[in-house]
């Protein structure tokens, strides 16, 4: 099964508010987002210093990333983008300002219809194109809403094995050029797994060094979480650095999940830990 699901308006998502310095936030993720080094795109992030927000830190990230990238792309030739923020009677408030070209009247009038030029140009969503193995089941839960379907269209020579190649790839490019893509709809039964779980409290995967990887995302947990694994009591640390050497802990990893480290040794040999260890939150 292949799927092409469609990011649209928020549905089914279980976010993590947390309080939130909007302006830092802001600056982080116009970073992320490839500003320029070389001063073509000025930046300005006019967000009061004192402003606070309560909401899901990744959920939020992504939204002035996205919008930070989209500018920047807009502008190859340079510009100014800004960002505005402010309390209103709702809640806070925000505009993200650039002096881009913006869409075409054709584009704004189907922005938030399914598969349109401007989704397809990255304007309006984003489409995915994958195997259908429940890859796409955390991105359907924490999607505004979506469509999905199979595709159907098939090229002359598919090897056993690498799908990737030689149909998700090419149906990609298709899309990413405004062409059409033969495929089937599905409905939610087709390829959904509602039992899973948004989390894994367990060892996922164990890296070149020993450290435990967890489905376990740590954005939502409080400062000073302890952890129960493998008869091991673990406290949390921001690097390596900050704990002894052989000293056991666990940290946020780049993918904002909780992983299971030992400084200068190996979690896995040191806690005993496989893929499929299981792990308590005290």
């Amino acid at each position: 099964m292949q799927l092409i699901p469609q990011l649209r308006q928020h549905r089914g998502a279980r976010p993590h508010p947390l309080a939130l310095n909007l302006r830092e936030l802001a600056d982080d993720a116009v970073a992320y987002a490839g500003l320029p080094g070389d001063g073509g795109i000025n930046w300005r992030n006019d967000v009061p210093a004192e402003l606070t927000i309560n909401a899901d830190r990744d959920q939020m990230f992504r939204v002035l990333m996205n919008l930070a990238r989209n500018a920047i792309q807009a502008m190859p030739g340079g510009g100014a983008m800004t960002l505005t923020a402010g309390c209103g009677p709702d809640g806070v408030v925000m505009d993200f300002d650039d002096n881009g070209p913006g869409l075409p009247e054709k584009a704004r009038a189907h922005l938030f219809e399914a598969f349109t030029g401007a989704d397809r140009a990255g304007a309006g969503g984003q489409v995915f194109v994958g195997p259908g193995n429940g890859l796409f089941e955390i991105i359907a839960r924490c999607a505004p809403s979506f469509t999905a379907e199979r595709i159907a269209w098939r090229p002359e020579r598919l090897s056993a094995s690498f799908h990737g190649r030689d149909l998700f790839a090419p149906a990609a490019a298709a899309i990413a050029r405004g062409d059409a893509v033969a495929s089937q709809s599905l409905e939610d039964i087709d390829w959904r797994h509602p039992d899973w779980p948004d989390d894994l409290c367990q060892v996922i995967y164990l890296d070149h060094y020993g450290n435990a990887i967890t489905g376990l995302r740590a954005t939502g947990l409080p400062s000073g979480q302890r952890i129960a694994i493998a008869g091991h009591e673990l406290h949390q640390s921001r690097t390596f650095g900050e704990v002894t050497p052989g000293q056991a802990f666990w940290y946020e990893n780049a993918n904002g999940l909780v992983e299971i480290a030992v400084n200068q040794g190996s979690a896995a040999q040191e806690l005993n830990l496989t893929p499929g260890t299981s792990m308590t939150l005290l």
